[in-house]
């Protein structure tokens, strides 16, 4: 490669150029709770899991995806439908995003052991834009034919509750404790 003498301007229209290629490369930081080792699994008629998180800083963090543990049940063959994904601003109870992605990224297990399950990197085709605290919300729409089991582990102080329906206004009552640990979702944040 050669490098000719540039002018400051294109210089540093470039040196931008460059900065702003390799962010689009950047490593993600990953936020979750516990150990990541499961210690059960549940399933959650119409509704899913909730994690609520706190960003790393207090603007500009975009959540770019979703690692999440568990497996699918129901027939050999997924359902042809999306999972939903729905952020909401912890303090607010305000929609941030929604986004979906399809049932088949679970693969079914048989079993209900913690050691049947495996994580599942979700990312996002666009980057949601994340207020300082904020909630992830998964809901498969399970029913008794058709679900996840989603993982959970740790013990003792919780950031994890259980919902039901689909934001904003069905959770509004509806986030109840989860007690038996956190789930076992980490939230993709750049």
């Amino acid at each position: 490669m050669r490098l000719f003498p540039q002018s400051k301007s294109l210089f540093l229209a470039l040196s931008c150029a460059a900065a702003f290629s390799l962010n689009a490369f950047a490593e993600d930081d990953e936020l979750q709770y516990g150990d990541g080792k499961a210690k059960g699994v549940r399933s959650i008629g119409g509704g899913g899991p909730i994690v609520e998180f706190t960003a790393p800083k207090a603007i500009g963090v975009a959540l770019t995806g979703l690692k999440i543990q568990g497996s699918r049940y129901g027939e050999a063959k997924a359902p042809d439908e999306d999972i939903s994904v729905y952020v909401l601003d912890a303090e607010t109870g305000k929609l941030v995003a929604e986004k979906k992605f399809p049932y088949k990224e679970f693969k079914k297990r048989s079993g209900t052991e913690p050691k049947n399950q495996y994580w599942v990197k979700i990312k996002f085709d666009k980057p949601a834009q994340v207020p300082k605290k904020f909630k992830v919300y998964v809901n498969p729409n399970a029913e008794a034919t058709k679900g996840i089991y989603f993982a959970f582990g740790g013990s003792g102080d919780t950031h994890s509750k259980t919902g039901s329906g689909a934001p904003p206004k069905d959770m509004e009552e509806d986030n109840a404790p989860f007690d038996n640990g956190d789930w076992l979702i980490s939230a993709l944040v750049r």
